[in-house]
């Protein structure tokens, strides 16, 4: 006799392993993404990862209009069907890293909020994509492992160049973290979901972008070393350059990257763009 399949095991059938499929169906999680989204009648939502649509579904039952994107061809049009006669969805299918957000929203500049569950392995990529677009969202609230949000929202003493980068364009904090459990099938390591409110602009002007990411890697290039051997190595200056840089920004050349505040990177970075 055959028997029935579990949910797990229909849920193991249609993940993805390629594609960091993990499906959440913690009905908790989900209101606490909800509720750190704070949306609102007629709110914008742009969700990354529809996946099976446990997140889609409560989005538009709190009244959003939904652009979903999912990368899973199969995913995409078994949603398509299911919701066909939701007149506030919009589904895309489609890599969230690398679509043109001009294709995506129709208006220009539009107001909107992210909202995703996103793969482990592309969690970065897509989350600085939007934080460096010129079309920023309002609000992001993501899933992402435990360790990655921990290393987003440090403060100084923890600082990584994660920090830095997520910080610059934004205010990142931890809203819970999430276990393994909740997941169908379940991921080897804890989630958090974390909320970003995004800067209109960054913290600091920026005259060059690749400027500024290329001190920021260059600081924290050697791990545990003073700052002043770490910039020496990483960006190529010898030791009377690099120090006049750190006398400029009044930066003890003793400290390491990670003491360092957002304010004093931005004195380091006018420094530096200075020197060149």
């Amino acid at each position: 006799m055959r028997t029935s399949e579990s949910s797990s095991e229909k849920f193991h059938r249609f993940a993805k392993k390629s594609l960091g499929q993990n499906f959440l169906i913690d009905q908790r999680v989900l209101s606490s993404i909800i509720r750190s989204a704070e949306i609102s009648k007629d709110d914008l939502v742009l969700e990354i990862g529809t996946g099976k649509g446990f997140l889609t579904k409560e989005l538009l039952k709190q009244g959003a209009r939904v652009i979903g994107v999912e990368m899973d061809e199969n995913l995409a049009s078994d949603l398509s069907k299911e919701l066909q006669h939701e007149p506030k969805l919009e589904l895309i299918t489609g890599d969230a890293r690398h679509l043109p957000l001009e294709q995506v929203f129709q208006l220009k500049n539009p107001e909107y909020k992210v909202v995703a569950n996103l793969p482990y392995y592309a969690a970065m990529p897509i989350i600085m994509r939007f934080l460096e677009s010129d079309q920023k969202p309002t609000n992001m609230i993501v899933m992402i492992q435990r360790e990655v949000a921990q290393n987003m929202v440090a403060k100084p003493g923890k600082m990584t160049t994660l920090s830095v980068m997520s910080q610059l364009y934004g205010y990142p904090k931890i809203i819970r973290y999430v276990s393994p459990g909740c997941f169908r099938p379940m991921p080897t390591v804890t989630s958090a979901i974390v909320h970003i409110e995004v800067y209109k602009s960054p913290y600091f002007n920026l005259r060059n972008d690749r400027n500024f990411t290329r001190l920021v890697k260059a600081g924290f290039s050697s791990s545990r070393k003073q700052i002043h051997n770490s910039l020496r190595n990483g960006i190529n200056l010898d030791t009377e350059q690099v120090n006049a840089l750190l006398n400029s920004a009044q930066i003890d050349k003793k400290r390491r990257a990670e003491t360092l505040t957002m304010d004093e990177w931005a004195q380091l970075y006018e420094s530096y763009e200075d020197l060149l």
